[in-house]
């Protein structure tokens, strides 16, 4: 399902300014991570891979945008939430803690991921045998143990609650419950909008209540659909601004986000914000009526 044309015509000069924001935040990640300042340990390394994922992950959500593909876009942005949670779960924790997270991220989940994708490809090859027997050399290397680590070294509530510390909601509440002068602000307000794109991703009912509603629409919906996309770009580039500012604070001690970042932020911000107030404008009978 696409936007119409007369929203899509309208949201090509954000798009412009999305790319000029967002060659400032790769070119600060790629500056930041390439001065020879950091230490070349796990704990950088592993926040380098983690920005970069994020980076690629927002360039493809514009990559749908551009092309109105809107839902589709909310799918792989729920992926830079995820990977903004990550890097700010990590580079906000204190040195120690670090290492643990980092240990737990590459070698314990790991373990538990091979586990599970052993199991399921066991179940594939009982079925591959049958219908499909060029196949079932895959599946049964999934198992090998030579390759993968197989043993079990917790038991299945322990390794139930390595996962929920490392999904989403898990990150949000561990760093809604931090006290410290190193917690982010406000990180539980990130998971509405996390929960809306999981609706889409899961094909669910509410997913396809929110597409309906777009049928429904009268003279508010351009309004509504490049508001959608100034949502996005928005989320975009400043989840990347955020994360990368807890990156150069964790090593380089930077008390204020960096200006390029600011910069970045303030710009998108400042070219979408029109659109979405004259949405809000829009709904103002509507909610002035439930008063």
């Amino acid at each position: 399902m696409k936007i119409s044309a007369e929203a899509l015509h309208k949201c090509e000069p954000l798009f412009g300014v999305y790319v000029g924001s967002m060659t400032s935040v790769v070119a600060f990640q790629r500056r930041l991570f390439g001065s020879g300042m950091l230490p070349k340990d796990l704990t950088s390394e592993t926040l380098r891979v983690l920005s970069s994922y994020q980076i690629d992950r927002s360039q493809g959500t514009y990559c749908l945008l551009v092309n109105g593909l809107v839902w589709d876009a909310e799918i792989v942005l729920r992926t830079v939430y995820e990977t903004f949670a990550k890097v700010t779960l990590i580079a906000s924790s204190s040195a120690a803690e670090r290492d643990q997270l980092v240990h737990e991220y590459w070698n314990e989940l790991s373990d538990i991921y091979d586990r599970k994708a052993a199991s399921k490809a066991a179940a594939a090859q009982r079925l591959a045998t049958d219908y499909d027997p060029k196949s079932v050399r895959v599946f049964a290397a999934l198992q090998d143990p030579k390759s993968f680590n197989l043993e079990v070294k917790a038991n299945k509530l322990a390794r139930s609650r390595i996962e929920q510390r490392w999904s989403f909601s898990g990150i949000l509440h561990r760093l809604s419950r931090d006290d410290s002068k190193m917690a982010p602000i406000g990180p539980d307000a990130l998971s509405h909008i996390y929960g809306m794109a999981s609706h889409v991703a899961h094909a669910s009912s509410r997913a396809l209540e929110l597409m309906q509603d777009r049928q429904l629409r009268g003279s508010d919906l351009v309004d509504l659909e490049v508001g959608h996309v100034c949502r996005m770009l928005s989320d975009a580039v400043s989840l990347l601004c955020f994360g990368l500012y807890w990156v150069d604070r964790c090593f380089m001690g930077a008390n204020e986000m960096h200006e390029d970042l600011r910069t970045a932020f303030d710009q998108i911000h400042a070219a979408t914000a029109p659109h979405q107030d004259a949405f809000d404008r829009s709904q103002d009978e509507l909610y002035d009526g439930q008063k």
